[in-house]
């Protein structure tokens, strides 16, 4: 489960690997925090988050990033170059606020925040089993 908050993020990397299975899913999407661990969004909506790896450089980890897409790509059976645009964040946005009217002005990119995992609407779900 991603906890990251928005004022967390350093980039989004846009891909066009799409899947004919989900054609409501939209496209490939990463996420990729400042603490250098990524939210991978597939097609289907499902997601995949990675360890964070502090000491490593930026550019190494995008290349990462990158190459988990070209795996995915061929995973798909598509022999052809994805297409993959990265779009940092501008350093000088810091509040939740900016970044989301960045990610806005973003072209090709729709993204839609909702309340935390494992939030319901008053605050944190109980366990399974033991809602009152």
């Amino acid at each position: 489960m991603d906890t990251h908050s928005i004022t967390e993020l350093a980039a989004i990397i846009a891909t066009d690997v799409a899947d004919e299975e989900f054609p409501e899913g939209g496209c490939l999407l990463i996420l990729v925090w400042r603490d250098r661990s990524m939210r991978v969004i597939f097609p289907s909506g499902s997601k995949i988050d990675t360890g964070a790896k502090p000491g490593m450089d930026f550019d190494a980890f995008i290349d990462i990033a990158i190459a988990t897409i070209h795996r995915c790509r061929l995973d798909m059976g598509r022999l052809y170059p994805p297409q993959i645009t990265v779009h940092n964040v501008p350093t000088s946005l810091t509040t939740e606020d900016q970044i989301l009217a960045w990610i806005q002005s973003v072209p090709g990119i729709a993204l839609e925040f909702g309340p935390p995992e494992g939030m319901g609407f008053g605050g944190p779900l109980p366990p399974p089993g033991q809602a009152g």
